[in-house]
């Protein structure tokens, strides 16, 4: 027997007694912090600015939004969540999808009518 343990059929035979504890040490208390200096406005961002994209067509579309149901179909097969706020977060992923594609195709038309 070791550590309580029988090695033939490996069942518990005896709980040991816990080591006692001496003392707990206070934490140490921190000695000083320096206050954070004032951080400036932000003039700019630097870096590759954002290619252009194409439109998407409504073939692309349609698969990109098979995609998400797909995809819902895998995130929530062994999911406990209700079949309708199932159907809710995937109503409201397409719907981000087409606001976002909306959001793009009227991009260009603002800032024609800006010049």
């Amino acid at each position: 027997m070791v550590d309580g343990i029988d090695s033939n059929d490996k069942k518990i035979k005896g709980i040991n007694k816990t080591d006692a504890l001496n003392s707990v040490r206070k934490s140490e208390a921190i000695s000083q912090v320096s206050k954070t200096s004032k951080v400036g406005a932000v003039t700019g961002v630097s870096g590759a600015s954002r290619m252009p994209t194409r439109e998407m067509s409504y073939q692309e579309r349609a698969e990109l939004l098979q995609m998400v149901e797909q995809e819902a179909e895998k995130l929530f097969s062994n999911s406990k969540i209700p079949e309708a706020q199932r159907q809710a977060i995937e109503l409201a992923v397409k719907q981000t999808i087409d606001a976002a594609l909306l959001e793009e195709q009227e991009l260009p038309e603002k800032e024609s009518k800006k010049e």
